[in-house]
C-alpha cells in the first residue's frame, strides 16, 4: 500500500476513534512541525493539510487546530 493510501485509512482511524484521538494527533502534528528547520516533503504537508480539515468537519475548530493551521502557514502552500 503506497503512501497516501496509508495516511488515507490512518485519518479514517482517527476519525472514527474519537475527539481525544484527533486531539492527540493534531497535537502530534503541531510538535513535529515546530521542532522542523527545514520544510518537510509536500506529500507531508499535504497529509496534515487533509488531516487538519477533515478533523474540523469533525469536531470543530479548536485553540490546536488554529495552532496547526498556524505551523502549516510556515511553509509554502500550493
Amino acid at each position: 500500500m503506497g503512501y497516501r493510501k496509508r495516511k488515507a485509512a490512518l485519518r479514517q482511524q482517527v476519525i472514527a476513534a474519537g475527539r481525544d484521538a484527533a486531539t492527540v494527533s493534531l497535537a502530534d502534528k503541531v510538535a513535529k512541525l515546530q521542532c522542523l528547520e527545514s520544510c518537510p516533503a509536500e506529500r507531508k504537508l499535504d497529509h496534515y493539510r487533509q488531516t487538519l480539515h477533515a478533523i474540523e468537519q469533525r469536531y470543530g475548530h479548536s485553540g490546536l487546530s488554529e495552532l496547526l493551521r498556524g505551523q502549516l502557514a510556515r511553509w509554502h502552500q500550493p
